[in-house]
């Protein structure tokens, strides 16, 4: 036969362990010394238990304390739910201590660049054995939650976003081009010089930052 009864609330939860270890020692000062609580405070703890489900759930001797039928069932229903709180507990202890599982990264496809960010993957992984690292090399501008996405890595000036942004190091750039350009504008001294020069650049830099110098990108 089964009872129906009042859905406990958030605050109720800390009833539980103490119903379940009064119901599994079957005594209330067994519970009350495993629990660190006086017997008052557990007696209490049981107490109003029943009275939130509006059920008995302990028959009471003398000598003895005895499950009644509906208290044997929600005996079970609170051990699952402590078992899956303590489920909670290890999950949390695992995500403290060594990485685990894939950390994805997405790279720019670069010439070169896998040369850097290989190694680092490789040192990664051997110092964190249960660790997985993907590399995903691609030009495209990812949402980074929206792809499944860890950590990205890229060149060039970033738009605004909600990302945490760590700037890795520096690279300077060398502007170079064909002799006879050099030699139909002998006098290029700053940026502003060269706009209206045929530009061949990635499109990535075609940013507001850098408009003087991409303004007049060939594709």
């Amino acid at each position: 036969m089964r009872y129906d009864w009042t859905v406990l609330e958030p605050r109720d939860l800390p009833l539980l362990p103490v119903f379940v270890a009064v119901a599994t020692l079957g005594s209330f000062t067994g519970a009350a010394k495993q629990m660190r609580l006086t017997k008052s405070v557990v007696s209490h703890h049981e107490r109003t238990l029943e009275a939130r489900l509006g059920v008995r759930l302990l028959e009471r001797t003398t000598r003895q304390l005895h499950l009644t039928q509906v208290g044997e069932q929600v005996f079970e229903a609170a051990r699952e739910v402590l078992l899956a709180v303590r489920g909670l507990d290890r999950v949390v202890e695992e995500t403290q201590g060594d990485p685990s599982g894939t950390l994805r990264i997405s790279a720019p496809h670069e010439p070169g660049f896998s040369s850097l960010v290989v190694p680092v993957c490789a040192k990664l992984m051997s110092l964190y054995p249960r660790l997985r690292v993907e590399v995903v090399f691609d030009d495209a501008i990812h949402d980074l939650v929206a792809d499944g996405l860890d950590v990205a890595l890229r060149l060039g000036p970033l738009t605004s976003s909600g990302n945490i942004v760590r700037r890795l190091g520096e690279d300077e750039e060398v502007i170079v081009a064909r002799a006879s350009l050099v030699q139909e504008r002998p006098s290029v001294t700053r940026p502003s010089d060269l706009v209206g020069a045929p530009w061949v650049c990635h499109s990535i830099f075609q940013t507001k930052e850098r408009a003087v110098l991409a303004s007049s990108c060939s594709r």
